[in-house]
């Protein structure tokens, strides 16, 4: 349909209406401004619907109530081409001020878009989601296709429900059933079914209730998106239907145990707790929403606030705050709306650095070892068999020249002589040949075995359990420090030197911001993104170490790939900065250095803390079975350096050379 058929259409009812500017565009269809009803917008289909689609519609438009409309966009009539005409669209509640749901939990997404949502907020807008589930279920409705695209929170809490055209709608006389799903919520024994046909139940909708709340409360976290005990990746899909919940008592019996700096469930209430096993560890009688609603009510009327930081509130009980462990562990502020400091909310920056620096450095022998372990195992076994290898061919060559030279003096009759002499050399050669194919065999097992290492390595990466090493954290921690010193009282500075400070401190957090893995740059492959890793090197902010640091098996070429990208970066923050100086609104340069102190603070008052896991973390490397980066790269290398070395060519031609020379010898020795 074009812009000029969508001008006027027909409601259901008969009255016309006049379609204004498109908001939003879909797979499924358009979303547009409604003349002279503000309140409502049009949703049109970009093809014509099928009959069970108009008849849902028309009978969805006929069953809505007061509590629907105020919950979520349902249909409030339908809309048509022309009077009588098919079913091309709805009309359905305008929804404004509200985002996506994932924008709230994920980390990121909620410091830029929801600054002031701490806990508390999440609990409130958690218990909201359930109560609009259950406004739904008590219609006798099934919502069917939950996911995190289908909900949307303003930043009051208040919740809405959209894409009600794809609900299950049961009447005493029809039921439209709901055949679409995302497989990341969908239960273990809807998982890699065919939903064409498959009537959904209120106790499906409750494994997508339970998946949407624990994301809320952990910070984003799916709750089986965990760390598998065996060597292999887990699909989500495949550890939803195994019932692989890695937060569970029981996860290591499922060979799955929770990511590393992530809340666990002893965090939330125990009525909750068994709540969340219910719900993914059994597919019969899950959790119902009026039960997390009197849960989630309870467990937001029973919270303490952190002694340490104000942004941080957790359940009454728990003998530290969780909050605190895990931002100390990751080195990630979770709730920007806070500020840290002693008792009286006073942050001591002088005291704060002083016990960052009293962290003891891990010693300088697990720093080698990180890297020399499996390089000095792997290594001095490849040399080993390949010093024995050349050790054997050069005693094959000497025994058959000695046994060709010595058969000569003999005297024996050359009938006999010369098979002889070349089955000798043959047998020799044979030797050769399989003793050298031993050797690249197990030279190829050390390859594989630090090929392996290092593929273990990644995933450890992944994982973020030493994706920071601590001369790193401390450069990071030194870069805060300065930037902190430098955002001092605004007033008290020249206009110039704050807006260099706050640009500095920008251009800083943006660099970071963009890492390396996520990057398409020309020449750097995964194993480099490693090895840079490795070092330290993970984002743009890193880059400008690469003059200082020596990274195994970066090319300059690469090195040089790298810095145009940094610099790329830093002309896009030039010429788009986030914030503009305007000198003359001091009440806006206050608030943008206040927000960037306190962000400051509680980062550097975390610092210990993080520095103290990350030197634990480096010890523990001291362990030979541990996979260095560094030590599996080098080691790879050498050994493929000695497979080249290893090969048999070069001791045949010596041992057919000794034959012939001991021939000549022979000759020579017998003419008159």
């Amino acid at each position: 349909m074009t812009a000029n058929k969508l001008a006027t259409m027909s409601r259901g009812s008969g009255a016309a209406v006049s379609l204004g500017n498109e908001i939003a565009r879909g797979g499924e269809g358009r979303i547009l401004d409604v003349q002279d009803h503000p309140d409502l917008v049009a949703k049109i289909y970009h093809r014509q619907i099928d009959h069970e689609k108009a008849a849902k519609l028309s009978v969805m438009v006929g069953l809505k109530t007061e509590r629907l409309l105020s919950l979520s966009a349902w249909p409030v009539d339908t809309l048509h081409d022309l009077v009588g005409g098919p079913v091309s669209g709805f009309l359905m509640p305008r929804i404004t001020d509200h985002k996506d749901i994932h924008i709230l939990y994920g980390v990121k997404s909620r410091s830029s878009e929801y600054p002031d949502a701490n806990w508390p907020f999440l609990i409130q807008a958690a218990a909201n989601v359930a109560r609009a589930f259950n406004v739904i279920h008590e219609h006798g409705h099934v919502i069917g296709d939950v996911n995190h695209g289908s909900i949307v929170v303003s930043k009051r809490a208040t919740v809405r429900l959209v894409d009600c055209d794809s609900f299950q709608i049961t009447t005493a006389e029809n039921q439209f059933l709901c055949e679409v799903g995302i497989s990341t919520h969908l239960p273990p024994e809807l998982q890699g079914k065919d939903l064409h046909g498959i009537v959904r139940t209120v106790d499906h909708d409750a494994f997508g209730l339970a998946i949407i709340i624990f994301q809320l409360l952990f910070m984003g976290r799916h709750p089986f998106s965990g760390t598998p005990l065996g060597n292999d990746d887990i699909p989500l899909e495949k550890a939803i239907k195994e019932h692989r919940f890695a937060y569970s008592k029981d996860s290591a019996y499922r060979q799955m145990r929770q990511p590393p700096a992530s809340l666990g469930l002893d965090a939330v209430f125990p009525q909750i707790a068994l709540m969340f096993e219910q719900a993914f560890l059994m597919d019969v009688n899950r959790p119902p929403a009026e039960r997390w609603i009197t849960a989630l009510t309870e467990m937001a009327g029973d919270l303490q606030q952190c002694s340490t930081d104000t942004g941080h509130q957790y359940i009454n009980g728990l003998q530290a705050c969780p909050w605190c462990e895990i931002e100390s562990h990751s080195g990630i502020v979770l709730f920007q709306g806070g500020s840290v400091g002693l008792p009286g909310g006073r942050f001591d920056i002088a005291k704060t650095w002083k016990e960052i620096l009293s962290v003891p450095a891990p010693p300088s022998e697990a720093l080698l070892r990180k890297s020399s372990i499996l390089m000095t195992s792997r290594m001095t076994r490849g040399a080993t068999i390949v010093e024995n290898q050349r050790y054997y061919g050069l005693k094959a060559a000497g025994l058959v020249f000695f046994s060709v030279f010595g058969l000569a003096t003999l005297g024996i009759k050359p009938g006999l002589y010369f098979p002889i002499c070349t089955l000798l050399s043959f047998l020799a050669s044979q030797s050769i040949g399989n003793k050298t194919f031993k050797a690249r065999m197990e030279l190829i097992k050390l390859q594989s075995a630090a090929e392996n290492e290092l593929t273990e390595a990644s995933k450890i990466k992944k994982e973020n359990i030493h994706s920071y090493s601590f001369s790193k954290a401390l450069v990071e921690l030194t870069t805060k420090k300065d930037h902190y010193e430098n955002l001092s009282e605004p007033r008290k500075q020249k206009p110039q030197d704050l807006q260099r400070a706050l640009l500095d401190h920008q251009l800083h957090e943006f660099l970071k911001a963009k890492r390396i893995e996520d990057a398409d740059l020309s020449g750097i492959r995964s194993r480099d993104i490693l090895a840079l890793a490795s070092c330290g090197i993970e984002n743009a902010a890193d880059v400008s170490r690469l003059s200082t640091e020596n990274v195994p098996g970066l090319k300059p070429s690469q090195k040089q790939t790298l810095d145009k990208w940094r610099s790329v970066l830093r002309f896009r923050f030039r010429d788009e900065p986030k914030w503009v100086f305007n000198p003359n609104n001091w009440d806006s340069v206050e608030t943008e250095v206040a927000a960037a102190k306190i962000k400051l603070q509680r980062e550097l008052r975390s610092g210990p803390a993080y520095l103290r896991s990350i030197s634990e973390q480096m010890r523990s490397l001291i362990d030979p079975d541990h996979p260095g980066i560094k030590g599996c790269i080098i080691a790879s290398s050498q050994i493929q350096e000695y497979l080249k070395e290893c090969s048999p060519k070069f001791w045949l031609w010596l041992v057919w050379l000794s034959y012939l020379l001991s021939l000549a010898l022979c000759f020579l020795s017998s003419a008159p």
